[in-house]
């Protein structure tokens, strides 16, 4: 070997041994879409210890590829994230499971990653009034069953839009599934109502119904979402709710006079009238 070549040998390696720090772990692969194996350009990939705030994150190139270095030797969930895909971690098997963390030893170089996100669906429709009359302004939600935390299974939001002045809702980036569509409003608590409404809207109250326009949820009929699928035609009719007024007294039972201060408030069941705020 002559001696430039040399030379330039040992500066190229003096320069790697900055960039790669020694021990240093590395994680590296590439993010494809589900079906067709197409790779997916600033696909957002992060990797996350289980410390708060301890993550990193980059970008997938023109090739679907992405390359994490200079890592500690740790246990890490890595997370893959695309506009329009469903949201994945690394070992998962479902689309609602869990992932597999990464133990990295140090000086570990973990390659040849390959993913496949599954592309997300639409659910879209029209809601009517008792006149056949568009309903401008109604909570459109799209609900599943899941398990909570003490394993009891629990119908759940699962994304909430308002419609149109056509009546029209879209709901999108929707995870493949099953789901029971619900519209309507309700009075509901304050932290229920956080939209404004605009200066030419009135607020009206429908009832809350299920697709396709039943009360009761065992009556309803499941929206089932593919991979990539466009659900058109989900549509409801919805009848106007009355409003009350609640008024009373409070009296102190052991003086029989108005207490000096009391809390008053009026609960119900509002698990499907809140169309915001999840």
């Amino acid at each position: 070997m002559s001696l430039p070549i040399l030379l330039l040998t040992l500066l190229l390696q003096a320069t790697q041994s900055q960039l790669t720090p020694p021990g240093k772990s590395s994680v590296e692969g590439v993010v494809l879409r589900a079906g067709t194996d197409e790779p997916i350009e600033d696909a957002v990939v992060t990797l996350a210890k289980a410390a708060p705030d301890a993550e990193v994150s980059v970008t997938t190139d023109s090739q679907g590829r992405f390359a994490l270095k200079n890592l500690d030797a740790a246990t890490y969930r890595l997370v893959f994230e695309s506009s329009g895909s469903v949201s994945q971690e690394y070992g998962q098997r479902a689309s609602w499971g869990k992932g597999t963390p990464i133990h990295l030893a140090e000086g570990q170089s973990l390659k040849n990653i390959v993913v496949r996100l599954m592309p997300a669906g639409s659910v879209s429709g029209r809601i009517l009034d008792d006149y056949k009359q568009p309903a401008a302004g109604v909570p459109v939600r799209l609900m599943r069953f899941s398990y909570d935390e003490q394993g009891q299974k629990t119908l759940r939001p699962s994304g909430s839009v308002r419609t149109d002045d056509r009546g029209e809702y879209r709901l999108y980036f929707v995870t493949p599934g099953r789901y029971y569509l619900n519209a309507g409003t309700a009075p509901s608590p304050r932290e229920c109502r956080d939209f404004t409404l605009g200066p030419n809207e009135v607020n009206e109250v429908y009832a809350n119904a299920y697709y396709p326009g039943v009360a009761d949820l065992k009556f309803a009929t499941v929206v089932e979402v593919q991979p990539a699928a466009e659900v058109r035609g989900v549509d409801l009719s919805l009848a106007r709710t009355q409003l009350y007024k609640v008024r009373g007294r409070i009296i102190d039972g052991t003086t029989g006079q108005p207490p000096i201060y009391a809390e008053l408030s009026l609960t119900g069941d509002y698990s499907s009238s809140c169309g915001f705020g999840y």
